[in-house]
C-alpha cells in the first residue's frame, strides 16, 4: 500500500508560535550541549539534518539550549510518543527555546515530492536501510526526515546521515543518525523527504521548501532556499507527517 496524503484546504492555520516557546529537536549523537548555547541546523557531513552548536562564521542561530545534556549514541533510537511529563529524561532530544518571533503563524499543509520506499535490508547495529529504488546519486537525501508508515517500525521517524548510491556496504544505502526502536523488515515501508536536487538536500525541521500550489508543499524543490520552512516540535512534526502533512512558517520570518 502506498503512502496516503490527507488533503488540506490550502495552507490551513495550525497554531501560532508561543512566547518563549520550547521545542524538541534532534541532537548529534554523543555530543554534549550546554544550557544557553545557540543552535543552528546543520547541512554538513556527519550531522546533516541535526542541530549543532553555533560557532564563529556559522549560520544564524534558530534557538537556545534550555538544559545541559549529553546526547546518547546512535545505538539509542529517537523517542517514541510518550507522556510529556516523562520527556525530560529523553537522551535524544534537545530542549530548545525557539528564536522564531512570538505570534508567528504556523500552517499545516499537504506534502508532495517525497520518496516512497520499501525496506530491502535493515541493520540496527550499523544503522542503515537498503532501499528498493533509491535516489539519484550519493548524498542527495542527506539530512532528510524518514517516516515509517507501514509494517514494523510504523509511526517512527528518523533523520538521514548519509546516502551511498553505490560503493557502500550495500547499494542504495540510507545511513541514519540513529537506529529505530523496532527492527525494520521487508514489510516496512517509509517515505524520505528529499528533493534530490543536490547533495545534502533532504528536508527536515527548519529545512526550507517551496509550495507546489496553494494546497501542497513541494519537498523536491527549493534545495533549502524555498519560501517555507518546516517548523515544530519533533512530536508535532511526526503527528502531522503521519497523515502526509507538515507544519510550516514563512522562511522570511527567520533567516538561516
Amino acid at each position: 500500500m502506498a503512502f496516503t496524503v490527507t488533503a488540506t484546504q490550502g495552507f490551513e492555520l495550525h497554531r501560532c508560535v508561543c512566547k518563549d516557546e520550547v521545542i524538541r529537536l534532534p541532537g548529534d549523537p554523543g555530543v554534549a550541549y550546554t544550557r544557553n548555547e545557540m543552535l543552528y541546523r546543520s547541512t554538513t557531513a556527519g550531522s546533516s539534518g541535526l542541530f549543532i552548536k553555533v560557532g564563529e562564521g556559522q549560520a544564524a542561530p534558530i534557538g537556545i539550549v534550555t538544559k545541559s545534556v549529553t546526547m546518547a549514541g546512535s545505538s539509542t533510537a529517537f523517542q517514541l510518543p510518550i507522556d510529556p511529563a516523562g520527556d525530560a529524561a529523553s537522551p535524544t532530544m534537545l530542549h530548545v527555546q525557539s528564536l522564531v518571533p512570538h505570534g508567528t503563524p504556523i500552517y499545516k499543509v499537504a506534502i508532495n515530492g517525497y520518496f516512497d520506499e520499501t525496506v530491502v535490508t535493515y541493520s540496527a547495529a550499523s544503522v542503515y536501510i537498503e532501499e528498493t529504488t533509491g535516489h539519484g546519486t550519493d548524498d542527495y537525501p542527506n539530512g532528510a526526515l524518514v517516516y515509517v508508515y507501514e509494517g514494523p517500525g510504523a509511526g517512527e521517524m528518523g533523520v538521514v546521515d548519509d546516502y551511498d548510491h553505490t560503493g557502500g556496504a550495500v547499494s542504495l544505502l540510507l545511513q541514519l543518525h540513529r537506529k529505530f526502536n523496532a527492527t525494520l523488515t521487508t514489510s516496512s515501508k517509509l517515505i524520505v523527504l528529499s528533493n534530490d536536487a543536490a547533495a545534502n538536500s533532504g528536508i527536515s525541521q527548519f529545512g526550507r521548501a517551496d509550495n507546489q500550489d496553494h494546497n501542497e508543499i513541494e519537498t523536491d524543490d527549493g534545495y533549502d532556499d524555498g519560501d517555507w520552512m518546516i517548523y515544530g516540535d519533533w512530536e508535532e512534526v511526526r503527528r502531522l507527517l503521519a497523515i502526509g502533512q507538515l507544519p510550516v512558517i514563512q522562511a522570511s520570518t527567520i533567516i538561516i
